[in-house]
């Protein structure tokens, strides 16, 4: 009996370990480098200013980057004031993925404290939105862009160069987990005085972990009978 009773707590262990060894190993759910017409995302402009967000290359945007990607158009070398520009993703479909986290290649040049870029999320396909993430050492730098609202969280100023932020969206939010009605956009804004060059981004991606099954058993000796999990 003891060394049955051994057996059993050696075999739930296993199954245990099991599990949390799968339960840490995150995957690519969804990527895109924006290359084709097949990649676009929804672009729209609500400012009053002009303001488009492009996808293709732009000479102030190059250096490290190769191929398309999305950036605000200027005019006369710099962005107008009173932009509002919102790139949205597809549906995208988190099912069955936990421990989610997002990340993105961005570079801005903008008016600091003023003018500025920032990631918002739905998790109900679009009806609804809400700004993701606030200052942090992989996230925004800058905790008041008024062009949003006074006190907003977003990038502004310069990021020198192409840099990679990223964020744990299920920290953000228990409800990106297993959601498959979620999506992401991107948006730009300017207040009333004072431009810049703009703002860019490329190479989304988002991993998780995959939720693992309830492990089954069934394990019938010594007097004892475990059926399925």
């Amino acid at each position: 009996m003891k060394s049955f009773t051994l057996l059993l707590q050696s075999v739930l262990l296993l199954v245990v370990l099991s599990s949390s060894m799968v339960s840490l190993a995150q995957t690519t759910i969804y990527s895109d480098t924006f290359q084709t017409a097949a990649d676009a995302w929804n672009v729209s402009s609500v400012g009053s200013g002009a303001g488009e967000w492009r996808r293709g290359t732009s000479a102030a945007f190059n250096t490290g980057r190769v191929g398309n990607y999305y950036y605000s158009r200027t005019y006369s070398n710099v962005y107008n004031n009173q932009t509002y520009i919102r790139a949205t993703s597809p549906t995208i479909d988190l099912s069955g993925y936990t421990n989610l986290s997002f990340e993105f290649r961005i570079w801005y040049i903008t008016e600091a404290f003023w003018d500025g870029m920032k990631v918002e999320y739905s998790l109900n396909d679009g009806s609804t939105w809400s700004g993701l993430g606030s200052v942090g050492a992989t996230w925004y730098n800058d905790t008041d862009v008024d062009a949003f609202a006074n006190g907003e969280d977003a990038w502004s100023g310069s990021s020198g160069a192409w840099m990679t932020r990223t964020i744990n969206l299920s920290t953000v939010n228990a409800g990106f987990n297993n959601n498959s009605q979620v999506r992401i956009r991107i948006v730009f804004a300017s207040d009333n005085n004072n431009q810049n060059v703009g703002v860019a981004f490329d190479e989304v991606v988002i991993k998780g972990t995959a939720i693992p099954p309830t492990p089954e058993i069934n394990i019938t000796g010594g007097g004892f009978n475990i059926g399925d999990g």
